[in-house]
């Protein structure tokens, strides 16, 4: 369930969530584990299309989709010329495949069962051919079953403002999801926004499992700095498709 305030003002999550050298991390990876520059790119889950404009500096052929219609439109305004679509991470096709295949800041945790998961990593194998990398940034567990650092109170500007964001968080443990609540309240003025996100939170072990049975072999998984200042290391996964 995704009902979000910043998704549907993408100028604003953007001031949420600055960039923090991930596209930089990303290329590393790129050049750590493919033997030749990669020629096509696909960034699952694009949202804004930050990081698929840096790699379109650098990459001839780089593609993009994201479920929220007005992220994609966001990203075609900022940047005419990058080629993103509105699409479904379980169901959408393009009917090619690429060198590399992105998913990251956390889109792979909006797969809430078990059936949404097998189907999002089918999405990854599809655009894959054998050689292909897979980069994966889902969420930290650590963040949600260790020391829990989730801030309450978001604060950016608006129309001249500040609006507030107080949130409240209900962990199922046992279903390992995660449920925020976040209402926005615009200083000085009566204006009030609330949203809601429930998002599944997967250890490296299920990532793993999954990838062998859509044909990943797992290079690495490791940790590196957040793509928020209040997260603890955020979590990356490399795997490449060795074909079914």
């Amino acid at each position: 369930m995704i009902n979000d305030f910043l998704y549907d003002n993408p100028e604003f999550y953007e001031l949420v969530f600055p960039p923090r050298g991930k596209s930089e991390l990303c290329i590393s990876i790129f050049e750590k584990y493919l033997v030749e520059t990669p020629s096509s790119i696909l960034d699952i889950g694009c949202g804004t299309g930050r990081d698929l404009a840096d790699f379109s500096k650098r990459y001839p052929d780089c593609v993009g989709f994201d479920a929220t219609q007005s992220m994609v439109a966001y990203a075609k305004r900022k940047n005419p010329k990058l080629n993103v679509f509105t699409g479904d991470m379980r169901t959408f096709r393009l009917s090619r495949t690429f060198d590399v295949i992105c998913a990251l800041g956390g889109c792979m945790n909006f797969a809430l069962s078990n059936e949404d998961l097998d189907a999002t990593f089918k999405t990854y194998q599809s655009h894959a051919h054998k050689g292909s990398l897979l980069l994966l940034q889902p969420l930290n567990p650590s963040d949600y079953f260790g020391e829990f650092k989730v801030p309450d109170k978001f604060f950016m500007p608006y129309k001249d403002s500040t609006a507030v964001g107080e949130m409240s968080y209900n962990l199922l443990k046992l279903q390992q999801v995660v449920e925020r609540t976040r209402t926005w309240t615009v200083e000085g003025q009566n204006e009030t926004f609330c949203d809601s996100m429930s998002y599944r939170i997967i250890f490296p072990a299920e990532i793993s499992y999954f990838l062998n049975q859509n044909g990943f072999d797992v290079l690495d998984i490791f940790e590196a700095d957040g793509s928020a200042s209040y997260a603890n290391k955020s979590m990356y996964v490399v795997a490449r498709y060795k074909g079914c």
